[in-house]
């Protein structure tokens, strides 16, 4: 991510931008001018989803996930789930099981560490316990995918 201020350029990594709800990385006197994606490979494939109660409605959960493939081996898989805090998370451990379990993810695909990565509020459109769960949900999805 690239920031513009008085004191001319910064370059921001894309962890490191999210602070909290509502902030930054940006100082009082910077703007956001790009955002800079690599160009994908083929041995990349990529998954977006998103739940809400309607069409439109911000998302409850949502989910980007991003992989990187050697033949039909899972060999890197970054999940980011969003909704789930004040900030995006990345959910690393979860990643790494997945990838441990690759060949057999149909039959043994546990999710269960996620509770531990995810750490959502309870509010008027979903309790703790339940964006948990479409997480879970979204995940799945993302990887029957990928799977089909």
């Amino acid at each position: 991510m690239v920031a513009q201020g008085p004191n001319g350029e910064r370059r921001i990594v894309a962890t490191e931008f999210f602070q909290d709800l509502f902030e930054t990385a940006l100082t009082d006197n910077e703007l956001l001018t790009a955002i800079e994606i690599p160009m994908a490979n083929e041995n990349q494939r990529f998954g977006f989803r998103e739940l809400a109660r309607r069409h439109g409605d911000y998302a409850m959960v949502g989910l980007c996930a991003s992989s990187d493939w050697s033949s039909d081996n899972l060999t890197e898989l970054r999940l980011a789930y969003f909704n789930v805090g004040p900030r995006p998370v990345l959910a690393e451990q979860t990643a790494s099981d997945i990838c441990r379990i690759w060949p057999q993810v149909r039959n043994e695909m546990s999710l269960d560490r996620l509770e531990s990565e995810l750490d959502p509020a309870d509010d008027l459109n979903a309790s703790s316990a339940m964006r948990v769960h479409l997480a879970k949900v979204l995940t799945r999805r993302v990887i029957e995918e990928w799977l089909s």
